[in-house]
């Protein structure tokens, strides 16, 4: 049974009877606009090549709930619910969210849900937040928000892939031993930490900082935070003494010929820039640094001249600096 609150408006949607059992497939993009809900009843729901996706306005978003009874099947990747999903009823529930192109279920197991929960992905967590967070790091990528209608009790999963990234979260290297949790609330973070293991959509893997799954070792009065996301400590992850060189001599003697940095993980999307005092940009990479620049000027292939030049990093592609500072060039 497929019930529609209010008034909705549909791509393609093909309700299908098969082997007596109502089911729904979704081919096609199905829209559910503001102020309206669209409830699925149906005891199977196929997400076969289209996604729904819900508006988000504040406070008068489209939702998309499912029933007591009803299960999800995801047919072909990057096939979801892009936006708000609501359930009403207690009991273990994953909830098929995503972004875009990107599948980030979450899974609530519902001690208490007298009213309703609804849960929505984001690629980051909410900005301006300025509250530091003792011996760990702010987190900065994926966030799952949630509303709540009354007191709701719940334990939580969550599932990555490699398409998430999680090695963004350090610049040394990491593994899901170093993962912890990230609860917010009103403008700050609490971080708890979790249980980890390999990621139950992908049988026979085992798990890797590239896929797994984690869970909150505690169930979570939701009600008291407004969503989740991951976050790293500060001391335990480095792996190398982290090093940025100040002082380039290329006289080919051995020492200090090349620009060294060391102990921060660069990637394809990793950004250098060097800049003259004028402000003249000289030197500029993209990708993974080899500790192989020698002082030319990318742009005419010259050799600079002797003095203070100013650098700029942004090690996860996200266009802010990470790091920066002063380089002397020397020449004999």
């Amino acid at each position: 049974m497929l019930i529609l609150k209010k008034h909705i408006f549909f791509l393609i949607a093909l309700p299908v009877l098969q082997f007596g059992n109502a089911q729904l497939a979704i081919y096609g993009n199905l829209f559910v606009s503001p102020k309206n809900e669209l409830h699925i009843a149906f005891e199977d729901t196929f997400f076969n090549g289209g996604k729904i996706i819900t508006a988000i306005n504040e406070g008068a978003e489209g939702v998309v709930s499912f029933g007591s009874n009803s299960q999800w099947n995801q047919l072909k990747e990057n096939s979801f619910v892009d936006g708000w999903v609501r359930i009403y009823h207690k009991g273990s529930f994953v909830f098929p969210l995503g972004k875009e192109n990107l599948f980030s279920p979450i899974a609530f197991t519902l001690i208490q849900n007298p009213g309703y929960v609804q849960v929505n992905y984001k690629e980051t967590p909410p900005l301006g937040v300025t509250t530091p967070v003792f011996n760990y790091e702010i987190p900065r990528y994926h966030f799952w928000s949630w509303k709540t209608d009354g007191e709701a009790l719940a334990r939580i999963s969550t599932f990555w892939w490699e398409s998430h990234d999680l090695r963004r979260l350090s610049f040394s290297p990491i593994q899901p031993t170093d993962l912890f949790f990230g609860l917010y609330n009103d403008l700050s973070w609490e971080i708890v930490p979790g249980h980890f293991n390999p990621n139950p959509f992908e049988s026979g893997t085992e798990l890797s900082i590239d896929q797994g799954s984690g869970q909150l070792l505690e169930p979570l009065s939701i009600s008291e935070y407004k969503g989740i996301s991951f976050s790293v400590f500060k001391n335990t992850y480095a792996t190398e003494e982290r090093l940025v060189s100040q002082v380039l001599t290329p006289n080919n003697d051995g020492v200090n010929d090349s620009w060294k940095i060391r102990g921060y993980r660069f990637t394809s999307t990793s950004t250098i820039q060097i800049y003259e005092l004028n402000g003249t940009l000289v030197f500029e990479q993209q990708g993974e640094y080899e500790n192989d620049w020698t002082g030319l000027n990318t742009f005419s292939g010259e050799k600079l001249t002797g003095g203070s030049y100013y650098y700029t990093i942004d090690l996860d592609g996200d266009l802010f600096t990470d790091l920066s500072g002063w380089i002397l060039i020397k020449y004999p």
